[in-house]
C-alpha cells in the first residue's frame, strides 16, 4: 500500500516518496530516535508480498544483512506494516547511474572506476552465496563522493533471472559507447569506433590499448555463454589490466610532458646566456673625451674677472618703503569759449603760420635777428 508524507511506519516517518523499483515503492524515511535518513522498501507486487513469497524475502533479506562492502547498500531492519513487508536499507545521496548515462559515455577513466566498483560488489555477493544480483543502471546510484553501489541486491523475483557477467558487460558497454549492444544506434564498427575515442583522441593512448578494450567489451557482452568470461573475477581482472595500461599511458605522458618542460627551461636558460654574452661583446665602448690644453697661469691670471669684494650686509635691516606714486594733478585750465577755439582753429590752418612752426628753432632765431625793412 501507498504511504504519505508524515506517516509513521513502524520507528520510521515517511519524509518523501523517492521512486520505484522493480518492487512496489521506495521511500525516503527518517527514524524516529537517530534521526537517520534511510530507504524504505516495500517488497511484493503493488504493495501486497504473498505468504508463499515471504519466506524467500525473509531468507533473502538475512542474506543481504550479513554483507558489508563499500559498493553495496546495506539493510538495516525489515518488518510487517499491515500486509506489506517493508525493508529499511542505507539511503545512498546521488543519481542513478541511469540519470547519469542521459548525456551520453562517461570518460573512460571514470567508466572503467564505476564498471570496476560492480565488478567487485557482484564477486562479494558470489562468494557469499547470493547469486542473482540483477546489476542495472537504474539500480547502481552514485554517490556524491563518486563511489558506485548496487540496491536491491539478491531481492530479484525468482522468475526474473539472468546471468550477472552478461549484465555487467553490457553495463561496461554502455559506459564506453552509450548504447547498449542490442541499442538501434548500434552498426557494424560501432564499438570500434567508440573504442577508439575513448582511447586514442581522449586519453592519447596507443592503438593496442583500444583493440584490448574492444575485445574486453565484446567479450563481456557476448550473448553466447561460452564466450563470456568464465567468472567475474577474470572479468575484474582484465578492467583491471586496462586501468593500469591507461595509467602508465598517463605516468608516461606526464613524464614526456615534464622533460619537455625541463628541456625547454634549459634552452631558454642557454639562449638568454647567448645573448646577454652577445650583447656585451656588442656594446661599443664609451667615447674619449679631448680636453683643450690649459691656458698659462699668467693668462689666466689676466684673463679672469676681478670679483669685487661682498660686503657684509646686515640681515636684521627690513626694505625701505617705496614712496607711494604722486597722484595725478588735477587739471586747472580754464576751459576755451568757442570763439577763441575757433580762432586758434583758423590759426593753425594758416599756411604762413604752418611754414613758420616747420621751421627749425634756429632758422626762427636768425630771422627774428633781422630787422625790419621799415
Amino acid at each position: 500500500m501507498p504511504f504519505m508524507t508524515g506517516q509513521t511506519v513502524g520507528d520510521y516517518v515517511v519524509v518523501q516518496a523517492a521512486g520505484h523499483d522493480h518492487f512496489s515503492g521506495v521511500y525516503a524515511v527518517e527514524h524516529t530516535i537517530t534521526r537517520r535518513r534511510e530507504a524504505m522498501r516495500i517488497l511484493g507486487t503493488e504493495g501486497h508480498c504473498p505468504v508463499e513469497d515471504a519466506e524467500r524475502f525473509f531468507k533473502e533479506i538475512r542474506h543481504r544483512a550479513s554483507l558489508s562492502h563499500p559498493n553495496i547498500a546495506g539493510v538495516h531492519n525489515a518488518f510487517w506494516a499491515g500486509d506489506s513487508l517493508v525493508m529499511i536499507s542505507e539511503w545512498v545521496d546521488g543519481e542513478s547511474l541511469r540519470s547519469a548515462l542521459t548525456n551520453g559515455p562517461l570518460p573512460l577513466t571514470r567508466a572503467l572506476e564505476i564498471v570496476s566498483g560492480v565488478l567487485q560488489a557482484v564477486a562479494y555477493a558470489h562468494a557469499n552465496g547470493i547469486r542473482n544480483c540483477t546489476p542495472s543502471p537504474e539500480m547502481i546510484f552514485i554517490t556524491r563522493d563518486g563511489v558506485p553501489k548496487l540496491l536491491n541486491i539478491g531481492l530479484a523475483a525468482s522468475t526474473e533471472t539472468q546471468n550477472d557477467l552478461h549484465a555487467c558487460g553490457v553495463i561496461f558497454h554502455e559506459l564506453v559507447t552509450g548504447s547498449e549492444p542490442v541499442s538501434p544506434r548500434v552498426f557494424p564498427g560501432f564499438l570500434q569506433t567508440r573504442c577508439e575515442e575513448s582511447v586514442l583522441r581522449s586519453l592519447g593512448a596507443g592503438r593496442q590499448l583500444a583493440e584490448q578494450l574492444k575485445e574486453t567489451i565484446s567479450r563481456a557482452s557476448a550473448d553466447e555463454p561460452s564466450l563470456r568470461f568464465p567468472t567475474v573475477d577474470a572479468f575484474l581482472d582484465a578492467v583491471t589490466h586496462l586501468r593500469q595500461g591507461i595509467e602508465s599511458t598517463a605516468s608516461q605522458r606526464q613524464a614526456v610532458n615534464h622533460s619537455g618542460f625541463m628541456t625547454g627551461a634549459a634552452i631558454a636558460g642557454v639562449v638568454c646566456t647567448l645573448i646577454l654574452v652577445a650583447s656585451a661583446l656588442i656594446v661599443p665602448a664609451p667615447p674619449t673625451v679631448v680636453l683643450p690644453p690649459a691656458a698659462p697661469p699668467s693668462l689666466l691670471q689676466a684673463s679672469a674677472p676681478v670679483t669685487p669684494p661682498i660686503s657684509a650686509v646686515p640681515t636684521n635691516l627690513k626694505p625701505a618703503r617705496q614712496p607711494d606714486p604722486p597722484l595725478p594733478a588735477a587739471s586747472n585750465s580754464p576751459k576755451k569759449n568757442p570763439i577763441t577755439r575757433l580762432g586758434g582753429a583758423i590759426k593753425r590752418l594758416n599756411p604762413i603760420d604752418r611754414l613758420g612752426r616747420r621751421q627749425s628753432p634756429q632758422t626762427q632765431a636768425a630771422a627774428k635777428s633781422v630787422p625790419d625793412a621799415q
